[in-house]
């Protein structure tokens, strides 16, 4: 059973690392990160990028009211 999770951040640069680590430790197997940063730099992708299971989607510049749930979905 594959176990995922869905994430959307902004200016988490500083502990996105140490959130991935935890989140691999207990048991999830993959995380898609949907970086909606309104500025446009790459550190984000940069530590997604360290990580094999982790699926990056550049959504910088969408601040539209529906991106939470256009990303669920």
């Amino acid at each position: 059973m594959k176990v995922v999770i869905c994430a959307i951040g902004q200016f988490e640069e500083l502990y996105l690392q140490e959130w991935f680590d935890h989140h691999f430790k207990i048991g999830f197997d993959r995380i898609y990160f949907y970086d909606n940063n309104p500025v446009n730099d790459n550190t984000q992708k940069d530590i997604c990028d360290k990580y094999q299971n982790v699926i990056y989607i550049d959504w910088r510049g969408r601040n539209e009211k529906t991106i939470q749930k256009d990303c669920y979905n």
